[in-house]
């Protein structure tokens, strides 16, 4: 069952990755409506879309607003892109229209791809809406890439539907929030998610929590290098997830508020299989390789006879922990970000101001938890132990604040491999990182490993379900236990079903 939900998983993801060279571009231009315009208006005289395969491409810079007057309500796949370059990312704010009113930016009823994107849900005159993407139909494909995701009173995407897959690459999700129930990334709303993929993205200043679930079950979940930071009840509630993988992430100060001594919250929370689907399935959680972390001063404001500090594991999510053997590479370690978006300070005023208002949950969240624009670097020392304690030796949360890639990362353009391949690694000789590709023709598990002229293992980069493509890993010239290896040559293998194969490759310091 794992490999098969692994497999599904990625599957959709290559589905939504896009090839632009082969799609319809229609470039947009900033202004009042000029988006829904371009949407809406964009069909034959027959009224069939002139072509399902269009990307809507916006511009970059500063003074690249697009004011959307309306909600896009795409009953057909819409895909909305920045235009290529490193100018600030196009902005789409709720626009006022007569009598006061604005709407959410979103409220997909087929598949919707949003790449290189700010989307704010605070409406021109600074007014919130709710609900950012709201996801009125089943199975609808939520690809969110290199994008900024801000401000919302309640949750940045809401679901409304069954079996949907919702994926968040390179992206910052926060400041959603109202009162402290009602400030969340994803809210399922009972209803069940095939795949929800979280790679390499910041979630920040929720009142809640990342993912609330209220009943249904999780197919497969796919969560690394991430980072979780200020959020006020809990990071992730899994709920019947059959398939969990949370891994080289990192969570600071999550669950600042506290909890009440009979509440049962945790950081993370993970329910056993009950519901008719998934009854009977084996429950597999790799929860491994992550940094959690409270500062104590935040422990210390509790008042020690009705708040209590959160786990961060329920019954259930430590259980599975315990079955892989993995619990000891999560670790406890103070970090100090290069800018956050809150102080120790701060976060005790918040949750003062939570146990002091007698709604508490209900109550409203101080206006000054929610951050004002973009002035935040979630990067942190290197001298810390979380820096090196990935799985592939590389820093825990989002490696977007280090500009390093991910550690293995799928080549999008090639879906469809007929043999094993072990490339050349590039650079070769290197220092001090080396990139090796690798192709394999069908689904399987894959270990790549990283031996020392003895035939000593010294790095393990890969050992997972993967399916059929091409691949890339990069390797730091750093051992699983984080020692930094000498000059020397090096021999990386692969291994997959029957196939295996090893090459050279020469460390020069």
């Amino acid at each position: 069952m794992k490999a098969q939900l692994t497999i599904l998983s990625i599957i959709f993801f290559l589905f939504f990755s896009i090839n632009i060279f082969s799609q319809r571009i229609v470039h947009v231009d900033p202004g009042v409506g000029t988006l829904n315009e371009a949407i809406d208006g964009d069909t034959t005289d027959t009224g069939d879309r002139v072509d399902l395969n269009t990307i809507y491409e916006l511009s970059r810079g500063d003074g690249a607003v697009y004011i959307l007057l309306g909600t896009i309500e795409n009953r057909f796949p819409v895909k909305i892109f920045a235009q290529d370059g490193d100018g600030a990312r196009p902005q789409l704010i709720p626009g006022v229209v007569s009598g006061g009113e604005s709407s959410r930016p979103f409220t997909p009823r087929d598949d919707l791809y949003l790449k290189g994107l700010y989307v704010t849900n605070r409406d021109e005159l600074g007014g919130y809406n709710t609900r950012t993407i709201r996801v009125k139909t089943d199975s609808a494909r939520i690809y969110i890439e290199d994008c900024h995701i801000q401000y919302d009173a309640q949750s940045a995407i809401r679901l409304d539907g069954d079996d949907n897959n919702i994926f968040i690459i390179d992206s910052w999700v926060g400041d959603q929030m109202s009162s402290w129930n009602n400030g969340r990334g994803i809210d399922d709303r009972g209803n069940n998610i095939d795949t929800l993929y979280l790679l390499n993205s910041t979630f920040y200043n929720m009142s809640a929590r990342v993912l609330r679930d209220d009943g249904g079950y999780l197919k497969y979940a796919y969560v690394n290098h991430c980072t979780f930071v200020n959020l006020g009840y809990r990071i992730m509630e899994f709920g019947e997830c059959v398939n969990l993988t949370f891994t080289n992430n990192l969570g600071i100060n999550d669950g600042f508020v506290g909890q009440g001594p009979n509440d049962g919250r945790a950081l993370i929370e993970i329910d056993s299989l009950l519901s008719d689907n998934v009854a009977g399935l084996e429950q597999i959680a790799n929860i491994s390789y992550n940094n959690f972390y409270i500062n104590p001063a935040i422990v210390a404001s509790y008042n020690p006879d009705s708040t209590v500090v959160n786990p961060n594991f329920n019954q259930r999510a430590q259980e599975l922990i315990d079955a892989t053997g993995l619990g000891n590479t999560n670790i406890s370690e103070q970090i100090n970000f290069t800018k956050n978006t809150a102080s120790v300070d701060d976060l005790i005023s918040y949750s003062n101001a939570f146990w002091a208002n007698p709604l508490h949950g209900s109550g409203d969240v101080p206006e000054g938890f929610r951050f004002e624009g973009e002035d935040f670097d979630f990067s942190y020392p290197t001298t810390t132990a979380s820096y090196t304690a990935g799985t592939s030796g590389q820093p825990l949360g989002a490696l977007t604040w280090f500009d390093i890639e991910v550690g293995v990362k799928k080549d999008i353009t090639n879906q469809v491999v007929e043999n094993y391949e072990l490339r050349n690694n590039y650079p070769n000789p290197f220092n001090p990182s080396t990139i090796i590709e690798f192709a394999i023709p069908k689904n399987g598990n894959v270990e790549l490993s990283i031996y020392n002229v003895l035939g000593q293992k010294i790095a393990t980069l890969i050992n997972n379900e993967l399916t059929q493509g091409v691949y890339k890993a990069t390797w730091n010239g750093l051992t699983d236990s984080g020692v930094s290896v000498a000059s020397g040559t090096y021999i990386y293998r692969i291994k997959s079903g029957e196939f295996s194969m090893s090459k050279k490759m020469i460390l020069i310091k």
